[in-house]
């Protein structure tokens, strides 16, 4: 019965739909998430006008940044972004999106992709771009 019971298990857990991020992780780290976060934390007191984000669970930037991964970010108004920067931008919905700079035109716009997606998010205005990037921390998987 025991036999049975290991073989169905295995068998569901093989079959269950994989999330991208546990196909293709991003690097890991020693520490809790929750450190990762509380490390963060103490990183933006000790330099002003800093933050931290987490990233959703899109697999969009995989496998540069999952869920586990804590953003060090400082405020941006586009202008300070280059090609290759990860930076944060509010869509319309006020969903905030976190995705990779492509390129950045005469005119300050901005054409973002995440990492893991086929095409870009088109043109962003540099009003809508709240941060930029300085520094990751990856959590234990």
């Amino acid at each position: 019965m025991k036999i049975l019971i290991v073989l169905l298990t295995l068998l569901l857990t093989s079959c269950a739909p994989k999330r991208d991020e546990d196909i293709r992780p991003a690097p890991s780290g020693s520490q809790s998430h929750e450190q990762a976060v509380i490390d963060g934390y103490a990183w933006a007191r000790r330099v002003h006008g800093r933050s931290i984000m987490t990233v959703a669970d899109t697999s969009s930037m995989a496998p540069v940044l999952d869920s586990r991964t804590v953003l060090l970010v400082e405020p941006s108004n586009g202008t300070d972004l280059k090609s290759n920067d990860i930076a944060i931008w509010q869509h319309n919905s006020g969903t905030l999106i976190v995705h990779r700079v492509i390129e950045v035109n005469a005119r300050g716009y901005v054409l973002f992709n995440g990492d893991n997606n086929h095409g870009s998010d088109g043109w962003v205005a540099p009003e809508k771009v709240r941060f930029r990037v300085v520094g990751l921390l990856f959590s234990a998987r």
